[in-house]
C-alpha cells in the first residue's frame, strides 16, 4: 500500500462534508446523542427525504453509523462515529461551545418580565433558581445556549423559562433513552452479569455493596492459565517438532499469544528448567543464556504477566517420566537432572541482571537448598512436605491440585472463576463464633450456587466459539486448554482479622476450626461435574475496598481489623 493510500478515506470524508446541513447533522448527532431520521428533519427543519439522502452520504463515509432499535415499532437510530479529520467529534464540539458561550448583561435582545418590564436579559438571574436547587452549571450553560438561539426581542420571560423547561426535558429523554438501549444491548450479551441478572441478582448486589466480589463479570475467559511446556516440545504447536531451542521458544511464544485470547489474567510455565532441558544439553551456557534472554525479552512484551516455575531437585513424578511419547534408550527427565539445575542457574543470574516487568520467578523446592540467592520478587513454593500433591501447579496466587487426573501436572487449565468472600463483614455481623460459622456456610452455599449457573456459560462459549486446538505432530489436533479441568474458587479475603475479633472471647482451636466447617460446608453442594476449590485471596487492592466500604458503618482499629496483611 502506498503511503497516500490512506488519504482515500479522508477525501471520502471531506467529500461527504460539502454543505452546511451535513454538518448541523454532526452537530446535532454530537451534541445530543442518537437520533431518528425523523427527529433530525424536525429539528434542523429540513425534508425528511433530504435527511434520509444526507445520513445515508455520512453513513458511506464512516462518519456515522445507525442501527434498527425495537420499542413499540421499529425504527432506525443514527449515531455519531470517532471519525479521525480535521473536523473531529471533539473539534466540531469545541466549535459548538465556543460559539454558543452564552451571552453576558450586554445581550443583544431584551425580554418582558413578571412586571410587565422591557428589560435586557440577564443570563445570571435567568440560571440562579436552577443553580440554587443543585443543577450542574454546565447543563444549564449548555441547554440555555440552544434556547438561546430562539429566542427574539420582546419574549416573556415566562415562555422563556418554558422553553429551557422543554430542552432539559428533551435531554433528560435522549439520556434515558441512551441508558434504555445500552440495557438492551447488554441484555443480549452473553456474560456473567447477564447470567446473574436473570438466575441470581442478589449476586450482583452483594457484589456492589462489598459481601462478596466476583472477579469477571463481563465475557467468560480464563483467570489464568497454566501451560504445557512439555506437550509443545513433543507435540508443537504447528504440526512440527520444535528441533532447536530457538524454535521451542518461538512455539511457546504462539502459545502464550494463542491462550491470551482465552486467559485475562496470569500465564505459567511450569518445570520450565526440566522441560527444555533435553535441548538445552547440547548448547553452549553462552548460547543458551542468550536464547532465553531474548525468549524472556519477548514474552516480557505480551499481554499477560508470566511466572517461569523452576524446580529445584527432581519432582518424584519426572524420575520415570520420558522425555518423548515413544523412547527405545528409556531416557526419562531424571538423565536430565544436571542440564535442568543449569538452566535454573541462567534463569536466576538473568532475573538477577535484567529487568523484567511482567515476569516473575516461581521456586519450587524439592530439597533443601540456599535461598538466599534467589533474584528479589521470587516466589517459593515449598514442595517437600507430604500434603503437596507432587504434580501442583501454581499460576499468580493459585495453587491448582490435580487429584482429579492422573497426569504429570496441572497443566494446560486455569482458574475458570473466582467469587471472593469478605470474611471481617461477616464476623462484624455476627453475635458468636457459632453464627458466624453458619454465615459461612450460607455464603459459601451461596457462591456455589452463582458458580454453577456461571459454569454453564462458561462451558457453553467455549464450546461453541473459543479455539482451544492447536496442530500436533502426534495426532491432527490436540486440545491446547482443557475447559473440564479448569476450577472455580472461592476465596477468603481477611481470614485472620476476622477470627481474632472471636479470639478474644476464649474460643479455641477457632483457626482450625474454621478451614473444617469450610471444607464441609464446599462438601454439602450439589454436585455437578465442575470442581469448586477454596483458597485464599491475597489482593491487598480488593481487601482496601472492602476495609473502605466496612470503616463507614463499624468502628474498626484499622491495625488488628479488616485490614490485609500481605
Amino acid at each position: 500500500m502506498g503511503k497516500y493510500d490512506i488519504l482515500e478515506s479522508i477525501a471520502d470524508k471531506v467529500k461527504a462534508l460539502d454543505n452546511l446541513v451535513k454538518l448541523k447533522i454532526l452537530a446535532l448527532l454530537i451534541e445530543e446523542g442518537s437520533k431518528s431520521i425523523t427527529a433530525i428533519s424536525k429539528e434542523l427543519n429540513i425534508n425528511f427525504s433530504t435527511a434520509h439522502k444526507y445520513l445515508e452520504q455520512l453513513e458511506a463515509a464512516s462518519l456515522v453509523t445507525s442501527k434498527q432499535v425495537s420499542e413499540n415499532r421499529l425504527k432506525r437510530l443514527f449515531y455519531i462515529s470517532d471519525f479521525d479529520v480535521q473536523l473531529s467529534p471533539s473539534g466540531i464540539a469545541n466549535l459548538i461551545s465556543s460559539s454558543s458561550k452564552i451571552p453576558s448583561k450586554a445581550n443583544t435582545f431584551k425580554i418582558i418580565n413578571e412586571s410587565g418590564e422591557f428589560v435586557d436579559f440577564d443570563e445570571k438571574i435567568f440560571s440562579q433558581k436552577y443553580l440554587k436547587r443543585g443543577m450542574p452549571r454546565g447543563l444549564v450553560a449548555n441547554a440555555l445556549a440552544s434556547v438561546l438561539e430562539r429566542t427574539y426581542d420582546g419574549i416573556t420571560v415566562i415562555e422563556l423559562r418554558d422553553m429551557f423547561k422543554d430542552e432539559l426535558n428533551k435531554r433528560m429523554e435522549n439520556i434515558l433513552d441512551v441508558t434504555k438501549q445500552i440495557t438492551i444491548a447488554e441484555g443480549h450479551k452473553r456474560t456473567y452479569k447477564t447470567v446473574m441478572q436473570f438466575f441470581h441478582p442478589e449476586a450482583l448486589k452483594e457484589h456492589a455493596n462489598g459481601d462478596i466480589f466476583i472477579m469477571n463479570l463481563d465475557s467468560p475467559k480464563l483467570l489464568d492459565f497454566v501451560h504445557d511446556v512439555r506437550g509443545i516440545a513433543i507435540h508443537g504447536v504447528n504440526g512440527k517438532t520444535p528441533e532447536t531451542m530457538e524454535n521451542l521458544f518461538e512455539q511457546i511464544l504462539f502459545a502464550v499469544d494463542f491462550v491470551a485470547k482465552s486467559a485475562d489474567r496470569y500465564q505459567s510455565l511450569d518445570s520450565f528448567n526440566y522441560f527444555i532441558a533435553p535441548l538445552s544439553k547440547n548448547i553452549s551456557d553462552a548460547a543458551l543464556r542468550s536464547e532465553m534472554n531474548k525468549f524472556f525479552e519477548e514474552l516480557n512484551k505480551t499481554s499477560s504477566r508470566s511466572y517461569i516455575c523452576l524446580d529445584i531437585g527432581l519432582p518424584d513424578v519426572l524420575k520415570n517420566l520420558p522425555t518423548t511419547f515413544w523412547t527405545k534408550d528409556g531416557t526419562t527427565y531424571e538423565n536430565y537432572e544436571e542440564s535442568a539445575d543449569n538452566v535454573t542457574k541462567i534463569v536466576k543470574d538473568l532475573f538477577e541482571t535484567k529487568d523484567y516487568k511482567n515476569l516473575r520467578l516461581l521456586i519450587k523446592l524439592w530439597r533443601k537448598t540456599n535461598l538466599s540467592d534467589l533474584p528479589i520478587n521470587t516466589y517459593v513454593a515449598n514442595m517437600m512436605p507430604s500434603w503437596q500433591k507432587p504434580n501442583a501447579g501454581f499460576v499468580g496466587s493459585v495453587r491448582l491440585n490435580p487429584k482429579w487426573k492422573n497426569h504429570i501436572g496441572t497443566n494446560r487449565a486455569g482458574e475458570a472463576q473466582e467469587i471472593v468472600i469478605n470474611v471481617p463483614r461477616l464476623a462484624l455481623q455476627s453475635a458468636s463464633f457459632k453464627d458466624f460459622l453458619y454465615k459461612i456456610d450460607t455464603m459459601i452455599r451461596k457462591c456455589c450456587d452463582y458458580i454453577e449457573n456461571m459454569a454453564e456459560l462458561n462451558h457453553g462459549e467455549f464450546l461453541r466459539k473459543k479455539q482451544t486446538q492447536l496442530k500436533s505432530t502426534q495426532r491432527v489436533r490436540w486440545s491446547y486448554i482443557s475447559i473440564e479441568d479448569c476450577p472455580y474458587m472461592i476465596s477468603f479475603t481477611g481470614v485472620k482479622n476476622a477470627l481474632d475479633v472471636f479470639n478474644k472471647s476464649g474460643e479455641k482451636n477457632i483457626h482450625e476450626v474454621f478451614l473444617k466447617h469450610c471444607d464441609k460446608a464446599l462438601s454439602k453442594r450439589i454436585k455437578i461435574p465442575i470442581r469448586v476449590l477454596l483458597k485464599e485471596n491475597v489482593s491487598q487492592e480488593l481487601a482496601n475496598r472492602f476495609y473502605h466500604l466496612d470503616s463507614k458503618n463499624h468502628k474498626v482499629n484499622t491495625d488488628t481489623t479488616l485490614k490485609r496483611k500481605i
